[in-house]
């Protein structure tokens, strides 16, 4: 799973920690059914589209943005990531 996906799970905290407007971020959303079909092709993959329209800096940004969307949030807007998880959790039982 691409991390910088999960950032479009919580527009205004994505927008807010990039430092960047939330138009940007909106207009690429609008594009898709879901936020797992963002990354169509290795021209647009989510990090191509944030480094483009953001100064992110991966490993500055990355950690702080996921901790303020939380987990349960991205499991909700990222169907795929949420079956993964849930197929890893019942790995457990």
């Amino acid at each position: 799973m691409n991390l910088e996906r999960c950032f479009f799970s919580d527009v205004e905290i994505m927008a807010n920690n990039l430092n960047a407007s939330q138009s940007w971020i909106d207009n690429i959303l609008n594009e898709f059914n879901d936020l797992e079909g963002i990354s169509n092709s290795k021209e647009t993959t989510p990090s191509k589209r944030i480094e483009k329209n953001t100064k992110h800096i991966k490993t500055q940004h990355a950690p702080k943005i996921l901790q303020e969307i939380r987990l349960l949030k991205i499991r909700e807007k990222c169907q795929g990531f949420n079956a993964w998880l849930t197929q890893l959790e019942s790995l457990n039982e």
